[in-house]
């Protein structure tokens, strides 16, 4: 459950909230506050609904909210309890971890421990000439009080640990929006994704032997895409395209970087590393954003699959999850090492955490002539997994991880012959053999299955690129394994 999803120090007194127990922040008690522009307001960047839009034209802003009914006999003071009250919808505020209620002419809005991207509550700052202290339940969780009747308007600026957003109230309608929207920002998310256009233009023009064709170009990623991740963004660019091949063997290159784009605009950069893949043969989905190590900083996952590729060499791993601070951007330092060619992002609890996953071993680009006629492009095994940690670390073999793999494979296969047998297809074949080493089954025994059905599996060859991968896969080693228990 998660994507995507990083400072303009806000003035009028900003002062950061104490500990202890419950309060209101309350500087309208007793009078209004004063109307405020909304000139100051800028786009709308979710942090949970998607890329930052980076499109020459202007991403699209805020709708206008919608106004709730005021109730017909307002409080000149905020009720000791907003139990019973009505619940009401303000922007962004499931993403950040709020919810907001209203009850005689009040709104209380509360922000619970973590928001979508681990992020906790911190301070709040109001702009209605005056500056008051509002205080949190715990450090965890804040509460705010604000009027919620027609003619009363007021801003408030909230830090959480790595983001900030502005609270627009007006009237009886509010929005949350994301604090980082700056003109310089948007620019510089702007001009990176029109840079990686023009890569991409410009391959189809060169000579006639390197120049790219629409098939290529078919579902290749919007790089430069820019994805807001606490007080600025992360961005996956080109660094060089490149196809080669004619045919089966055709093949697109690409080396990547990975780019932090700063709230004022400035940009980071770090090599991400290579990939070559089939034309329309890479599936890379948005980032996801997570503050794994709580230190105010979010952290990038780049989730990829080659689906497709030419025959060969297995491709180089990339770092999945990265980091930056103020000397640059980096992997992550206490990222899990993950297996080449497919990075997934998986929620194995309701911690929240995004939790990474790969294929082992347990992956292989096959041609057209691998032996079967159903060889799928990509054959692969069950996923593994690495459990994210609030320490920020992960495992890839404690309870979580097991129980993950264990529904791949809920139990020992019947043997490789058997699958043969009963005609199932190529893909379950390979999740067979997989699942016979994750379950603790010998080489030896894999090998001899595999050996007795060589027929099957290649025709009148001796051999083929199907057998001599599932081959590979009886010799390789899990990164877990399964115990299977004696019985009672």
């Amino acid at each position: 459950m998660i994507g995507l999803l990083f400072g303009l120090l806000v003035a009028c007194g900003k002062r950061e909230f104490e500990t202890g127990p419950a309060g209101t922040a309350s500087p309208s008690q007793g009078r209004a506050p004063a109307a405020t522009s909304d000139s100051s307001a800028t786009q709308s960047l979710s942090r949970t609904e998607g890329p930052v839009s980076t499109a020459p034209e202007a991403p699209a802003g805020f709708g206008t909210p919608t106004p709730s009914s005021a109730p017909s006999a307002p409080s000149e003071t905020p009720p000791e309890s907003f139990a019973g009250g009505t619940k009401e919808t303000v922007e962004n505020a499931i993403g950040l971890g709020c919810e907001a209620k209203s009850l005689s002419g009040w709104l209380e809005l509360v922000c619970h421990k973590h928001n979508g991207t681990g992020g906790h509550p911190v301070s709040a700052t109001f702009d209605d000439g005056a500056t008051e202290d509002a205080k949190p339940t715990d450090r965890e969780e804040l509460r705010l009080v604000l009027r919620w009747q027609e003619g009363y308007e007021q801003n408030v600026v909230m830090n959480w640990s790595d983001t900030r957003y502005v609270l627009h109230v007006r009237g009886a309608s509010a929005k949350l929006e994301w604090a980082v929207a700056t003109t310089e920002h948007r620019h510089a998310c702007a001009k990176l994704f029109e840079a990686n256009k023009g890569l991409i233009a410009a391959a189809q023009k060169n000579e006639l032997a390197s120049r790219f064709v629409a098939a290529d170009l078919a579902k290749l990623p919007r790089f430069g895409t820019c994805y807001p991740a606490g007080l600025g963004s992360w961005a996956v660019s080109l660094q060089s395209l490149g196809v080669a091949g004619e045919g089966a063997e055709r093949r697109v290159s690409v080396a990547l970087e990975m780019v932090r784009v700063l709230e004022n605009g400035a940009l980071m950069r770090a090599p991400l590393g290579a990939l070559e893949f089939a034309p329309g043969g890479l599936e890379l989905p948005g980032l996801t954003i997570y503050d794994y190590d709580d230190d105010g900083r979010d952290e990038a996952v780049v989730s990829y699959e080659l689906r497709a590729r030419p025959p060969g060499a297995a491709p180089a791993p990339l770092p999945a999850v990265w980091s930056f601070d103020d000397q640059g951007v980096a992997p992550y330092a206490k990222a899990p090492e993950l297996a080449a060619g497919s990075v997934g992002v998986e929620q194995l609890d309701s911690d929240m955490r995004p939790d990474l996953a790969d294929l082992g071993p347990f992956s292989a680009w096959l041609g057209r002539d691998c032996g079967r006629k159903d060889c799928p492009a990509h054959l692969v095994g069950p996923r593994f997994f690495a459990h994210s940690l609030p320490d920020g670390t992960f495992s890839r073999d404690d309870t979580a991880a097991r129980a993950a793999l264990a529904k791949a494979c809920p139990k020992p296969p019947a043997g490789v012959a058997a699958f043969v047998g009963r005609g199932l297809g190529t893909a379950q074949l390979g999740k067979a053999v997989a699942c016979a080493r994750i379950y603790g089954a010998s080489t030896e025994s894999i090998l001899a299955e595999l050996h007795a059905e060589q027929a099957t599996l290649c025709g009148p060859l001796e051999t083929c690129a199907l057998l001599t991968t599932l081959e590979a896969w009886a010799r390789a080693t899990p990164p877990l394994a399964l115990v299977v228990l004696p019985a009672d």
